[in-house]
């Protein structure tokens, strides 16, 4: 029996056991008593812990007035069978609770103390998952980005990692020769062979970047119509599967333009290999000291960060994201987020990833289609990008307040168009809070010359009566003026 069915095993003994003791009104003191099992042995088996022998449950279905084999039965009661679900479910059997600090023992203790209330929520949350068609994959994603936010999305020991590689092969990601060391690393350590036509060969291949064959010779195909510096974040962040002796085998894949996620350990290993790339890409100490010099500028210059991205030879998304790893941990800016959006021309926008530390800002995912606010920074200069036939880099910077929580945020975009995508363009963006933390350590951020802009989280639910930029009517502009009118034909009424 593999280690997965015999935990749910157990958690599964653990929840019936609870259940059978609380219908009865004993406390583990008094099944104790009754069972001849001590308490705290009782306990461990109730969190999931333990699973006791045959003798021991034989006296526990006596104690309990039920049969021994209902006591044993992985089947759970109408009441529990949500939770029961949950139980087998993949996503529960393949989240390394630990990560969060918890075991999933804890998580069924937390729901046994209420089964039938918490039972009811299960319920409801896995049928809202099918009504929307919510895959697993989703779930993956939540939980890797829990894990980040939960970090500060700053993980210290592939910090290391990527300082000794940089050691030890005196990489400097600014030289123009860059990738051509990172593809002899992979060709002379690693056993690797790298080809650079295969894909471009086969026309049902169009739009897979890469893609990596375990052999005993690995193979790691890339696009050749990628940009430099996409190319050189692929071959580095496959140099990172191999020194950190991650395993390359269980990786995501991106086939016909979709991610394929089978597991959240796959998800988990692509995250630290990904970090690594960003992290030798751009260096923590020289990217510090960068960022020191943009905070103390009087004014905000967006080009800044145009320079630092052909400085470090790297992707904007992959400048911007690289930010949410050393603003929180170098200068205290751990209140912000990151969005990552696709667009095409005449499509509404795509919020591809986001990134919230700290708390759940108001700008998030909308899988519903309605219409993100167009004043966003992000989406500003996406648009200028797309109106755009050339591969520049474009930057923008406002500070925007949104309009009901009054909340106001630097926000630092970038974007480009897409080199193996010529319709497609990308932007990336990271918003700072402002607060005393904030305006202590960025000098413009109290500058009078700064754009801003007053801006909401969707056009269908903002109730800005003048905004220019609308692309939906407001659903509570309509429920307000519909309301208005009812209010005045009551009051007519004699």
């Amino acid at each position: 029996m593999d280690r997965n069915a015999e935990d749910k095993i157990r958690l599964i003994f653990g929840l019936k056991l609870a259940q059978a003791r609380s219908a009865l009104g004993y406390s583990l003191s008094e099944l104790s008593k009754k069972s001849k099992l001590s308490a705290s042995y009782l306990n461990e088996i109730e969190k999931g812990k333990k699973y006791p022998k045959a003798e021991k449950i034989v006296g526990l279905a006596k104690a309990l007035e039920i049969d021994y084999d209902e006591l044993v039965s992985t089947k759970l009661k109408a009441d529990l069978a949500p939770l029961g679900q949950l139980l087998s479910s993949p996503f529960f059997e393949q989240i390394p609770f630990s990560l969060f600090g918890l075991e999933a023992g804890q998580i069924v203790d937390l729901l046994a103390k209420s089964p039938a209330q918490a039972s009811a929520f299960v319920g409801a949350f896995m049928d809202l998952a099918r009504n929307y068609r919510i895959p697993e994959s989703e779930f993956y994603l939540s939980a890797l980005r829990s894990y980040q936010e939960i970090s500060n999305n700053y993980f210290s020991n592939i910090e290391v990692s990527a300082e000794k590689f940089i050691a030890d092969f005196d990489f400097d990601p600014s030289k123009a020769k860059a990738g051509l060391l990172l593809e002899e690393i992979l060709v002379s350590r690693y056993g690797y062979r790298i080809d650079k036509s295969a894909l471009d060969e086969n026309p049902l291949l169009k739009g897979v970047k890469s893609y990596y064959k375990h052999a005993v010779k690995p193979v790691f195909y890339l696009e050749s119509g990628l940009s430099q510096q996409q190319q050189i974040f692929l071959l580095a962040k496959e140099v990172g599967f191999n020194y950190l002796d991650l395993d390359r085998k269980n990786r995501v894949n991106t086939v016909a333009g979709k991610v394929q996620v089978e597991s959240f350990a796959q998800l988990l290993t692509n995250f630290h290999a990904s970090y690594f790339a960003g992290a030798i890409l751009l260096p923590k100490r020289d990217l510090e000291k960068n960022l020191e010099e943009f905070f103390n500028q009087p004014e905000l210059k967006p080009d800044f960060l145009v320079d630092l991205a052909e400085k470090w030879r790297c992707t904007p998304e992959t400048l911007i994201h690289r930010l949410t790893n050393i603003l929180p941990q170098s200068f205290g800016l751990d209140v912000l987020f990151f969005l990552k959006f696709n667009g095409e021309d005449n499509k509404e926008p795509f919020l591809d990833r986001e990134l919230h530390l700290n708390r759940k800002h108001l700008p998030h995912a909308n899988r519903m289609g309605a219409h993100y606010c167009a004043r966003w920074s992000s989406l500003k200069v996406l648009k200028q990008a797309l109106q755009r036939n050339d591969k520049e880099i474009l930057a923008h910077a406002q500070v925007s307040e949104y309009g009901d929580s009054k909340d106001q945020y630097l926000v630092l975009s970038m974007a480009r168009r897409v080199s193996e995508d010529p319709f497609t363009c990308t932007s990336a963006c990271i918003g700072i809070h402002i607060n005393p933390k904030s305006k202590r350590r960025i000098k413009s951020l109290e500058n009078p010359k700064n754009e801003k802009v007053l801006v909401n989280v969707l056009c269908e639910s903002c109730a800005e009566p003048k905004c220019l930029e609308r692309r939906a009517p407001s659903v509570i502009l309509e429920k307000r003026s519909y309301r208005e009118s009812v209010k005045q034909e009551l009051a007519k009424l004699h």
